[in-house]
């Protein structure tokens, strides 16, 4: 078995980690962005009810308003394909899982190491007697 064969199953279980790790940092960075873009959205607004605009002006403002409420979906929409792996993410069942994988993973990469380093030692000396008697 190749070292690559040997890792996959700590690959397997580090990926999951990753991807757990990786949904909490989406979650949290995607939250941000909505908070940003409705206080842009809201500046934006204010400056349009509080000024008199010319119409390229107006123009400039809705098209940036535009973007703003675009990129706000998409942050929106990364919160909801989260929202559940987040949930889960804050029970304490969830927390005992993570802590074990974390574990398991420690044990599975002694024991990949373990097996790509392993040797055998003979307990007899069957082959030394067979090949005396073969070259004598």
């Amino acid at each position: 078995m190749d070292s690559d064969e040997e890792k996959i199953s700590s690959a397997k279980i580090k990926r999951f980690l990753d991807f757990i790790e990786q949904s909490r940092r989406d979650y949290e960075f995607s939250s941000g962005l909505l908070v940003q873009y409705e206080k842009e959205t809201q500046d934006i607004l204010h400056f349009i009810e509080l000024n008199s605009l010319k119409c390229d002006a107006v123009i400039d403002l809705a098209l940036k308003l535009k973007t703003i409420r675009q990129e706000r979906r998409k942050a929106k929409n990364t919160l909801q394909h989260l929202q559940p792996v987040i949930e889960f993410l804050n029970t304490n069942q969830s927390r005992d899982l993570i802590y074990k994988l974390q574990a398991i993973l420690g044990d599975v990469r002694k024991a990949e190491k373990h097996t790509s380093t392993a040797t055998y030692n003979m307990k007899t000396d069957i082959l030394t007697r067979e090949e005396e008697k073969r070259y004598s």
